[in-house]
């Protein structure tokens, strides 16, 4: 009877465990490990600012050769006329010789510019194009047969700037914009040296320099009366070159004088000439500008077709 009361007596000597429920179970941390101190130490903030609106933007200064900036080719640069008189000035270092295309794109992307480009070889040779054909988007494609480096300087034509006058230019090296199966043999400067053109061929010339004129020697056939088609590709293809054709008769006497193509805003010059029989004609080459240099090239063709 004594150890049942002692027993009974003792029975609060132990720990009592509690039978809690619901939601004031604790957790077990092992289990279910607390992640709010993690997420509120890791929270990134994700608001960087508009996207970059092309691969390389412009960064002023850049309004002289002094401080151009050297532009990696194969990527669209952009920026804006931002002030009155505003140059901006890029360097471009092609790896390996081959035709480069400069392509500036302002109205084409909605924008208010009207940019040109004038481009310097690090001999001091220069070309300048105000648009390209059937834009006011200034487009230049030029060869190089060796390592050069280029100066390119944008301006807007109007001489207006704001907001509303970006740009994007693309420097790129592609391929021949022409194909000829034939070149320009030097010296052909004048009507005594003409160079002999074969009737059915496209010859690849280039105005050298200021002044440069191209003389050719047209001997048609026996094969009664035919229409001889004059044609050049320049300045629709990237060319600096604005050409102009004027052909002679073997006595010297003017016959056809040609500054643009079949349609008026074509700048490439195109002509006909209805002859019997045989006959030399000299045909002049030249720009209507008097400008030249490495920048001015054109592909001729003159085809011959039976007159009915």
């Amino acid at each position: 009877m004594v150890l049942l009361l002692v027993l009974v007596g003792c029975n609060g000597c132990s720990p009592q465990l509690p039978y809690p429920s619901g939601d004031d179970v604790p957790q077990d941390d092992s289990s279910s490990p607390d992640d709010s101190s993690t997420d509120t130490d890791t929270a990134v903030d994700t608001d960087t600012g508009p996207p970059p609106r092309c691969d390389f933007e412009e960064i002023e200064p850049n309004n002289s050769p002094a401080q151009g900036q050297a532009l990696p080719m194969e990527m669209w640069a952009c920026g804006g006329f931002s002030a009155y008189l505003d140059l901006d000035v890029f360097t471009i270092t092609p790896n390996q010789p081959g035709w480069i295309t400069v392509r500036v794109e302002a109205a084409l992307r909605g924008s208010s510019a009207n940019p040109q480009i004038t481009v310097n070889d690090s001999a001091g040779r220069s070309a300048q194009v105000l648009d390209g054909y059937l834009t006011t988007d200034p487009l230049l494609v030029f060869p190089t047969s060796a390592l050069d480096s280029y100066s390119i300087t944008l301006a807007e034509t109007e001489l207006l700037s704001g907001d509303a006058y970006s740009w994007y230019m693309l420097t790129t090296l592609s391929k021949e914009p022409v194909e000829w199966d034939a070149e320009e043999v030097e010296p052909n400067d004048d009507r005594d040296e003409a160079e002999a053109f074969t009737v059915g061929q496209t010859l690849f010339g280039a105005i050298d320099s200021a002044g440069d004129f191209d003389w050719y020697k047209i001997t048609t056939s026996s094969e009664g009366e035919q229409t001889l088609t004059f044609n050049v590709t320049a300045f629709k293809e990237g060319s600096a070159a604005n050409m102009m054709l004027v052909l002679y008769n073997a006595d010297g006497d003017l016959l056809r004088t040609s500054y643009s193509g079949e349609i008026a805003y074509d700048r490439d010059p195109f002509l006909e000439k209805r002859v019997t029989g045989v006959q030399d004609l000299y045909l002049l080459a030249r720009t209507e500008d008097d400008k030249g240099g490495p920048f001015h090239w054109y592909a001729l063709s003159i085809t011959s077709t039976p007159t009915e």
